[in-house]
């Protein structure tokens, strides 16, 4: 399910849920992005950033907070 940002958006801090995101395993594969654009998820050591590239498939653990 394709989804498409505004100029200047930001997602809260927030734990996927529903039947969807226990049922499921997503991928995310960022189509155009900015240098503005960050994705951080939370660990144990504290908030961490991932690196996401135009084309480049990543991962994460959705029922963790991230934002």
């Amino acid at each position: 399910m394709p989804h498409r940002m505004a100029p200047g958006a930001y997602i809260k801090v927030h734990v996927d849920s529903g039947d969807w995101a226990r049922l499921t395993h997503r991928i995310h594969i960022p189509i155009k992005i900015n240098d503005e654009v960050e994705f951080s998820a939370q660990t144990s050591r504290g908030w961490a950033q991932l690196t996401i590239e135009e084309g480049q498939s990543f991962e994460i653990n959705n029922k963790i907070n991230h934002k």
